[in-house]
């Protein structure tokens, strides 16, 4: 006995990763305008911030490209792999092909 998700349902989680890969990528290409934001934002403390913004921008730069990457090879596995799951419950996980 195989467990997948039918057709319908994958084709939804595949879409909403989709969405969110392309959400993270979009957000990824802002952080620049947000760095800008908050060093005007400080005033006469923008000289001071300014060594710490490209913190600010390289780390939320990365976090957003990995979750668009991560969010992008879910989509991409979704509904690929199947497990038999009367073979592992009788523990012959040894034997118990995955199918790609």
């Amino acid at each position: 006995m195989a467990i997948r998700m039918s057709p319908e349902v994958a084709a939804q989680v595949e879409d909403r990763f989709d969405n969110l890969s392309q959400d993270f990528f979009n957000l990824s290409r802002l952080i620049g305008t947000a760095r800008d934001t908050v060093e005007s934002a400080c005033g006469t403390f923008a000289a001071d911030m300014q060594a710490y913004t490209p913190n600010f921008e390289n780390g939320w730069t990365k976090t957003f490209d990995i979750g668009s990457e991560c969010a992008g090879l879910i989509a991409g596995n979704t509904n690929q792999l199947q497990v038999d799951l009367e073979k592992v419950d009788r523990d012959a996980s040894h034997q118990t092909p995955i199918t790609l």
